[in-house]
Protein backbone atom coordinates (compact mmCIF):
# COMPACT_ATOMS: atom_id res chain seq x y z
CA UNK A 1 0.00 0.00 0.00
CA UNK A 2 1.39 3.44 -0.74
CA UNK A 3 4.12 5.12 1.67
CA UNK A 4 5.86 8.32 0.70
CA UNK A 5 8.30 9.49 2.95
CA UNK A 6 9.69 12.91 3.17
CA UNK A 7 12.46 14.72 5.58
CA UNK A 8 10.32 14.69 8.08
CA UNK A 9 7.24 12.86 7.34
CA UNK A 10 5.52 9.42 5.99
CA UNK A 11 2.24 9.44 4.85
CA UNK A 12 0.76 6.37 5.06
CA UNK A 13 -3.24 4.62 4.59
CA UNK A 14 -5.44 5.24 7.58
CA UNK A 15 -6.49 2.56 8.95
CA UNK A 16 -9.43 1.82 12.51
CA UNK A 17 -6.58 2.30 14.26
CA UNK A 18 -6.74 6.04 13.68
CA UNK A 19 -10.23 6.55 14.80
CA UNK A 20 -8.94 8.74 17.77
CA UNK A 21 -6.91 10.89 15.72
CA UNK A 22 -9.71 11.52 12.74
CA UNK A 23 -12.00 12.01 15.82
CA UNK A 24 -9.70 14.82 16.77
CA UNK A 25 -8.62 16.33 13.32
CA UNK A 26 -12.51 16.39 12.34
CA UNK A 27 -13.33 18.31 15.19
CA UNK A 28 -10.55 21.48 14.55
CA UNK A 29 -12.29 24.64 14.33
CA UNK A 30 -10.68 24.69 10.82
CA UNK A 31 -12.40 21.48 9.49
CA UNK A 32 -15.68 22.32 11.56
CA UNK A 33 -14.97 26.02 9.44
CA UNK A 34 -13.68 25.03 5.94
CA UNK A 35 -14.19 21.31 5.07
CA UNK A 36 -17.76 20.50 7.21
CA UNK A 37 -19.42 18.83 10.09
CA UNK A 38 -19.25 15.47 9.54
CA UNK A 39 -20.63 14.26 12.23
CA UNK A 40 -17.77 12.55 14.39
CA UNK A 41 -18.68 12.48 17.73
CA UNK A 42 -17.41 9.69 18.93
CA UNK A 43 -14.60 6.90 18.37
CA UNK A 44 -17.36 4.18 16.44
CA UNK A 45 -18.26 7.49 14.52
CA UNK A 46 -14.80 7.55 13.00
CA UNK A 47 -14.06 3.99 12.73
CA UNK A 48 -17.21 3.95 10.46
CA UNK A 49 -15.86 6.62 8.62
CA UNK A 50 -12.99 5.00 7.83
CA UNK A 51 -14.88 2.23 6.73
CA UNK A 52 -17.35 3.71 4.27
CA UNK A 53 -15.23 6.63 3.12
CA UNK A 54 -11.57 6.37 3.53
CA UNK A 55 -10.78 2.79 2.73
CA UNK A 56 -12.98 1.89 -0.26
CA UNK A 57 -10.99 4.62 -2.36
CA UNK A 58 -7.84 2.47 -1.38
CA UNK A 59 -8.99 0.24 -4.30
CA UNK A 60 -6.68 2.50 -6.83
CA UNK A 61 -3.35 2.81 -5.04
CA UNK A 62 -3.06 6.48 -6.19
CA UNK A 63 -6.54 7.40 -4.74
CA UNK A 64 -7.70 8.26 -0.58
CA UNK A 65 -6.38 10.23 1.97
CA UNK A 66 -3.33 9.23 3.70
CA UNK A 67 -2.23 10.33 7.21
CA UNK A 68 0.86 12.15 7.55
CA UNK A 69 2.59 11.20 10.17
CA UNK A 70 6.04 12.88 11.69
CA UNK A 71 8.69 10.33 11.60
CA UNK A 72 10.93 11.42 14.78
CA UNK A 73 7.77 10.78 17.10
CA UNK A 74 5.62 8.47 15.13
CA UNK A 75 2.56 11.13 15.55
CA UNK A 76 -0.24 11.82 13.01
CA UNK A 77 -0.32 15.85 12.53
CA UNK A 78 -2.77 15.47 9.38
CA UNK A 79 -4.16 13.81 6.00
CA UNK A 80 -3.61 14.50 2.41
CA UNK A 81 -4.57 12.89 -0.67
CA UNK A 82 -6.39 12.51 -4.29
CA UNK A 83 -10.09 12.10 -4.40
CA UNK A 84 -12.30 12.43 -7.40
CA UNK A 85 -15.47 14.28 -6.90
CA UNK A 86 -17.80 13.50 -9.52
CA UNK A 87 -18.32 17.42 -10.75
CA UNK A 88 -14.60 17.71 -11.33
CA UNK A 89 -12.86 16.02 -14.76
CA UNK A 90 -9.46 16.40 -12.79
CA UNK A 91 -8.17 14.48 -9.38
CA UNK A 92 -8.36 16.80 -6.50
CA UNK A 93 -5.80 16.96 -4.04
CA UNK A 94 -6.91 17.95 -0.03
CA UNK A 95 -5.43 18.10 3.09
CA UNK A 96 -5.93 18.55 6.57
CA UNK A 97 -3.67 19.22 9.62
CA UNK A 98 -3.94 19.80 12.82
CA UNK A 99 -3.73 23.38 14.63
CA UNK A 100 -0.68 22.99 16.68
CA UNK A 101 1.20 21.50 13.65
CA UNK A 102 0.34 24.45 10.89
CA UNK A 103 2.89 27.03 10.25
CA UNK A 104 5.93 24.71 10.40
CA UNK A 105 6.07 23.65 6.99
CA UNK A 106 4.33 19.93 7.10
CA UNK A 107 1.47 20.26 4.75
CA UNK A 108 3.94 21.95 2.19
CA UNK A 109 6.35 19.27 2.65
CA UNK A 110 3.31 16.75 2.19
CA UNK A 111 1.70 17.95 -0.02
CA UNK A 112 4.44 18.36 -2.57
CA UNK A 113 6.01 14.95 -2.25
CA UNK A 114 2.38 13.47 -2.42
CA UNK A 115 1.81 15.50 -6.01
CA UNK A 116 5.31 14.20 -7.15
CA UNK A 117 4.27 10.73 -6.70
CA UNK A 118 0.74 11.19 -8.00
CA UNK A 119 2.59 12.73 -11.57
CA UNK A 120 5.14 9.65 -12.08
CA UNK A 121 1.13 7.54 -11.50
CA UNK A 122 -0.41 9.58 -14.01
CA UNK A 123 -1.89 12.01 -11.67
CA UNK A 124 -1.12 15.53 -13.61
CA UNK A 125 -2.68 17.73 -13.98
CA UNK A 126 -4.87 18.02 -10.90
CA UNK A 127 -7.69 20.51 -9.03
CA UNK A 128 -8.36 21.20 -5.90
CA UNK A 129 -10.91 23.21 -3.76
CA UNK A 130 -11.25 25.66 -1.20
CA UNK A 131 -13.80 28.39 0.29
CA UNK A 132 -12.76 31.77 -0.51
CA UNK A 133 -12.60 32.26 3.30
CA UNK A 134 -9.65 29.75 3.46
CA UNK A 135 -7.09 31.69 2.96
CA UNK A 136 -4.33 29.36 4.26
CA UNK A 137 -5.57 26.83 1.75
CA UNK A 138 -5.14 29.06 -0.88
CA UNK A 139 -1.74 30.37 -0.05
CA UNK A 140 -0.36 26.68 0.41
CA UNK A 141 -1.88 26.24 -2.63
CA UNK A 142 -0.58 28.70 -4.82
CA UNK A 143 2.93 27.91 -2.98
CA UNK A 144 2.45 24.09 -4.99
CA UNK A 145 2.05 26.20 -8.34
CA UNK A 146 -1.95 25.91 -8.33
CA UNK A 147 -3.40 29.01 -10.19
CA UNK A 148 -7.06 30.11 -9.54
CA UNK A 149 -9.71 29.15 -12.56
CA UNK A 150 -12.29 31.34 -13.58
CA UNK A 151 -14.46 28.77 -14.79
CA UNK A 152 -16.53 26.12 -12.85
CA UNK A 153 -18.36 23.12 -13.42
CA UNK A 154 -21.98 24.03 -12.72
CA UNK A 155 -22.39 21.42 -10.83
CA UNK A 156 -19.92 22.75 -8.38
CA UNK A 157 -20.76 24.34 -5.15
CA UNK A 158 -20.74 27.75 -5.52
CA UNK A 159 -18.91 28.63 -2.05
CA UNK A 160 -15.80 27.00 -3.03
CA UNK A 161 -12.84 28.67 -5.15
CA UNK A 162 -11.43 26.29 -7.78
CA UNK A 163 -8.05 25.71 -8.41
CA UNK A 164 -5.87 23.92 -10.62
CA UNK A 165 -2.06 22.75 -11.37
CA UNK A 166 -2.81 23.04 -15.15
CA UNK A 167 -3.06 26.90 -16.67
CA UNK A 168 -6.09 27.68 -18.01
CA UNK A 169 -7.78 24.35 -16.87
CA UNK A 170 -10.26 23.39 -19.70
CA UNK A 171 -13.80 25.06 -19.43
CA UNK A 172 -16.60 22.14 -17.75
Amino acid sequence: MLKIITPRTSIVPINLQDDQFLLELMNTKGWLTFIGDKYIENTQHARTYIIDSIIPAYKSPTMGMRKIVLKSSNTPIGICGFVQRTYLDLPDIGFALLPQFSKKGYMLEACRALLAYGKVRGIHPCAAITTSSNVKSQQLLKRLGFQQQQHLPPQMPKKFMLFSNQSPLPQC
